[in-house]
């Protein structure tokens, strides 16, 4: 029996989402990881309307392959396992939050309004913006959340003004599939709704609650001690009460000899995976641009090394699509808000209502912004100084690599000392903004690699 059949049995309703036992309410709740799956596996395979409105996949599809070669991206996590969903995949929470997510409605946005993709595909990064939010609200789970409707249940939050617009938007959505009937997930966001109405309202006269977090209604805890313990003993999937009791010890233990997640050590998976991949590659001929390096002979001429790189630079900049320059302005704008001292920040970016300087590069932070977001907009010569590193650092990386193997950081910082005009801040934040710009690059380069070598890898296989 499923969940919705044994909500049948007991008699709740969507209207009465709850039972009586022992003069106590007990509530039902589809598990929200379980409905934004949902959501998202019949968006890829139906179209959704709303007010005549139309979303569809393909517009998701269409932003994917207009983002996924840029350097950087608008929607970085986006890859293509989350376009074809192999096998098992669609099991994951992850791909589908970091499909419907405001990283991806905002870049789509942003390509819209530089015209690069169609203005129908609006209806699309909407869809794709509600259903964040909604999942949102239903996975609480700190105070210290920048999102809105990320933080805890009050009284007074504006999670309640946005939960009445859901209800309202999800009662008049329609799915175009053979039946036309609304699937399960847009019904049970229904009644988690109004489930959670209940319950707070409950709570609230029961026990005066200053707040509810509400990732604690869902049953991931539950079933991520369920699948560490069946795969205890060879994935014993249906454990007796004494092999669960051996196995729970055991998995209790273990995490007692695991590092600790708030310790200084972070995991390197995406760099380890490169490298590993890296090695794959020794089989497969590869000619590669190599611009120069200053400790060569043929450009041993200092003047000759500035002015190669100067010229080099100048065209990859002017070449620039306004996609990746607009990726640039939203990292470049991170980055002053990371420095740590004002004075210097003030004279690399703005809050948007002290902006005066309209850039087209500063589209993705509009689209990107949220309530209390305080997001930066880098001014003119901030941009500037941020698409020349980039420019640099594309042009160089895969010589750099080729060649150095280690210490390709420094290098790309020493042509940057004397190709690009220094920013008028203080030595520790020219220091710190290049080192973060540099650190996003090359992320960004390494996750872009990564998908490269696997689609090589697919496409050699067949």
């Amino acid at each position: 029996m499923n969940n919705i059949g044994m909500r049948n049995l007991f008699g709740a309703t969507q209207e009465q989402p709850f039972i009586n036992f022992n003069d106590e309410k007990m509530y039902f709740f589809h598990d929200s990881p379980h409905l934004i799956k949902s959501v998202r596996n019949n968006l890829k395979k139906y179209n959704f309307s709303y007010d005549n409105d139309f979303c569809s996949w393909s517009d998701l599809e269409d932003f994917y392959n207009l983002d996924k070669n840029k350097k950087p991206r608008l929607a970085p996590r986006l890859n293509k396992i989350h376009m074809d969903l192999p096998p098992f995949s669609p099991m994951r929470v992850c791909l589908a939050t970091q499909t419907l997510s405001h990283s991806v409605s905002s870049g789509m946005m942003t390509l819209i309004s530089l015209n690069e993709m169609k203005s129908s595909a609006i209806h699309t990064a909407r869809f794709i913006e509600f259903f964040d939010n909604l999942f949102d609200v239903f996975n609480s789970i700190t105070h210290s959340e920048a999102k809105t409707l990320r933080k805890p249940l009050t009284k007074t939050s504006d999670h309640w003004k946005f939960l009445n617009e859901a209800e309202q938007v999800l009662g008049k959505l329609k799915v175009h599939n053979r039946t036309g009937k609304l699937p399960p997930c847009i019904v049970g966001w229904r009644e988690n709704i109004i489930a959670l109405k209940l319950l707070f309202k409950e709570l609230d006269e029961k026990y005066k609650i200053d707040f509810l977090l509400t990732r604690r209604l869902t049953q991931d805890s539950v079933e991520n001690v369920f699948s560490v313990v069946r795969s205890r003993g060879g994935n014993n999937v249906t454990p007796d009460a004494t092999k669960f009791h051996s196995a729970i010890r055991m998995c209790m233990c273990n995490t007692l000899l695991e590092p600790s997640k708030s310790g200084n050590c972070e995991s390197e998976c995406d760099a380890v995976q490169f490298l590993t991949k890296c090695s794959e590659l020794k089989k497969i001929k590869i000619q590669l641009k190599v611009i120069g390096d200053p400790n060569d002979d043929e450009y041993s001429d200092k003047e000759d090394f500035l002015n190669l790189h100067l010229y080099s630079m100048n065209i990859e900049n002017i070449l620039m699509e306004n996609h990746e320059a607009c990726a640039i302005g939203y990292v470049a704008g991170w980055m002053c808000s990371k420095l740590i001292h004002q004075e210097c920040v003030d004279k690399l970016a703005a809050k948007s209502e002290d902006n005066s300087q309209v850039n087209l590069e500063n589209t993705h932070i509009e689209m990107k912004s949220y309530q209390n977001a305080n997001l930066l907009y880098p001014f003119k010569n901030t941009l500037e100084f941020a698409k020349k590193v980039t420019c640099i650092f594309n042009l160089n990386i895969e010589s750099l690599l080729l060649k150095n193997k280690t210490g390709v950081r420094k290098e790309i910082i020493k042509i940057v000392d004397i190709v690009c005009k220094p920013l008028n801040i203080c030595d520790a934040c020219k220091t710190e903004f290049l080192k973060k710009l540099l650190n996003v690059l090359i992320n960004s380069f390494i996750k872009n690699s990564n998908n490269n070598i696997d689609v090589f890898k697919m496409h050699s296989k067949n």
